[in-house]
């Protein structure tokens, strides 16, 4: 058997760094430029189970610098892979 020229989901999987939106929903101008959205993992009412991440959160192809995650109030919360939907 051979493989599949068309490569699978988790051959497209890609490494996102992953921050949590702990005082505001994301909007314009309140987190940097350049994150990928979930619409599954953003909320627009608090999670108060989850503090650190009570807006939901958002990933990031490159990590942000300690500055920015601390300017915009984002807890940076590990590595994930992403997979095309």
């Amino acid at each position: 058997m051979t493989r599949s020229a068309v490569p699978t989901r988790f051959e497209r999987a890609e490494l996102a760094y992953r921050y949590g939106l702990e005082f505001r929903p994301c909007g314009v101008g309140a987190q940097p430029s350049g994150f990928i959205i979930d619409p599954t993992l953003v909320r627009f009412t608090p999670d108060e189970e989850n503090p650190r991440r009570r807006f939901g959160v958002l990933d990031y192809p490159e990590k942000l610098s300690e500055e920015d995650a601390k300017t915009y109030q984002l807890n940076y919360l590990g590595v994930v892979w992403r997979t095309p939907r």
